[in-house]
């Protein structure tokens, strides 16, 4: 059975400091690890371009993997 697997772009750009975008990727993680039973079998590539702080990116790592728990499966 294949499950969902997840691509990380994480620009130096828009993270210059290491530390940051470390935290960023973990957090990016973190969040599908909790997300990925209820995600259907698909490659997801989540590309970050700006500095967000770490509450609007959990918040928007959850909206984004939830509408695709819901669209996928439909």
């Amino acid at each position: 059975m294949r499950s969902a697997r997840l691509g990380l772009v994480v620009t130096k750009k828009g993270t210059p400091k290491a530390h940051r975008r470390n935290r960023v990727k973990r957090i990016i993680r973190e969040r599908f690890r909790l997300q990925a039973g209820k995600l259907p079998a698909a490659d997801i590539v989540v590309q970050v371009f700006s500095g967000l702080d770490d509450a609007r990116l959990e918040q928007a790592l959850d909206e984004l993997f939830t509408t695709l728990s819901l669209e996928l499966v439909e």
